[in-house]
């Protein structure tokens, strides 16, 4: 997550606040793992982080990238055929839960 691709620089900051404290807070084995072999950098890779942040997190990120095609090769991820998409889905999923 390099700041240089956000949009907004306070979103991208309060949203890598917000993933840290949703890291921290996690239960899973592998974060836990990784804390005690590592301690640089301050979160685990974007594979292991991504699996415990919420889904409202996740769209928050994504809706900050400054580049649309990115958005669209994580839309694409999902099947879908364009970020617009991917979003109001992941509204939908945040505000059914």
């Amino acid at each position: 997550m390099e700041i240089s691709n956000a949009v907004d620089v306070g979103h991208f900051q309060s949203n890598l606040a917000r993933v840290r404290t949703e890291v921290a807070r996690s239960k899973e084995s592998y974060i836990k793992e990784h804390f005690q072999e590592y301690d640089d950098p301050d979160l685990p890779p974007v594979w292991k982080t991504l699996e415990v942040v919420s889904l409202g997190t996740l769209s928050k990120l994504i809706s900050n990238f400054s580049d649309n095609n990115a958005k669209n090769l994580v839309a694409a991820d999902f099947r879908l055929p364009q970020f617009l998409v991917l979003d109001r889905q992941l509204v939908r999923e945040f505000n059914s839960s």
